[in-house]
């Protein structure tokens, strides 16, 4: 009887040792790269690569099961990322980053979750350089996807609740956009592309199920303008602009309400008020 026990002690023990082990892998080449790697909990798994000069890269991993990805540069042959820098901090269960950045700018990325199942991937510069991206998530399942390509862009996503998703794409030659999204609630989803210059957009959803759509796009266009303001349930927001100097602001304040704006060409403005329940609103501009 005694050396049942004993093999089942042993047995215990050491399931629980393996449940502890958490896993990191850091890979760095080049000079005066600096990563840092804290991880509190169980079965936490960090993957960090610096190809580079000067980079430097932070992840902080507490609770269990999360997973993290933080590249910098991509080699041995580039392209190669000098002086980035790089954030990842998860806290909760079952969390996934993936962080990577390329690009010979200064660039920054910061990632922060807060929760369970929370699913964040950025990608910055593959052609480009000298840009700033942040997500923040806090709740459950959430999912945000951020592209940046290009030159001195600016990104801000923001998601507190539950099962929200967020898509954002600023691509290729484009320079000097501004992107922030900011949800608050439950089941939220947010779409924005930008391949233009100086762009602006600008969403917040604040209420559960509302969807916003926003396209402005025209490779060698600039200085378009999208602004999205949706409180309540249910409403949905598209805005599609191609051209120059377009500016489109939505405001929705209340329950299943439509707005759809396409602006086409140069110099455009549209402002769409709605205030109650079901409303429906179109507006088509071109020149």
């Amino acid at each position: 009887m005694k050396k049942i026990i004993l093999c089942f002690s042993a047995l215990a023990f050491g399931t629980f040792s393996f449940a502890q082990t958490n896993n990191s892998n850091v890979t760095q080449t080049g000079s005066s790269n600096t990563g840092t790697v804290t991880q509190t909990g169980t079965i936490n798994n960090s993957q960090l690569s610096q190809v580079g000069n000067s980079n430097e890269a932070t992840v902080d991993q507490i609770g269990s099961n999360n997973y993290s990805q933080s590249i910098q540069g991509f080699g041995p042959f580039g392209p190669f990322s000098n002086s980035s820098d790089a954030t990842i901090y998860q806290e909760g269960a079952d969390n996934i980053s993936v962080q990577r950045q390329y690009g010979n700018g200064v660039n920054s990325a910061t990632i922060s979750q807060i929760g369970s199942t929370n699913n964040s991937f950025l990608d910055m510069n593959i052609l480009g350089g000298n840009s700033f991206a942040e997500i923040s998530q806090e709740g459950n399942n959430n999912t945000s996807h951020a592209q940046q390509w290009g030159y001195d862009h600016d990104l801000n996503v923001s998601q507190l609740g539950n099962n929200n998703y967020s898509n954002l794409f600023q691509y290729w030659s484009s320079r000097n956009n501004v992107a922030m999204v900011t949800q608050e609630g439950d089941r939220n989803n947010s779409t924005s592309w930008q391949d233009s210059n100086n762009g602006l957009v600008e969403v917040s959803q604040t209420g559960d199920n509302n969807i916003s759509f926003v396209w402005q796009r025209l490779q060698g266009g600039e200085d378009n303008k999208s602004y999205v303001s949706q409180n309540g349930d249910f409403n949905q927001a598209d805005n599609y602009q191609y051209g120059s100097s377009l500016v489109s602001n939505v405001m929705q304040s209340g329950d299943l309400n439509v707005s759809d704006v396409d602006q086409f060409g140069l110099g455009h403005m549209s402002t769409v008020m709605q205030t109650g329940n079901s409303n429906t609103s179109t507006v088509l501009q071109q020149n």
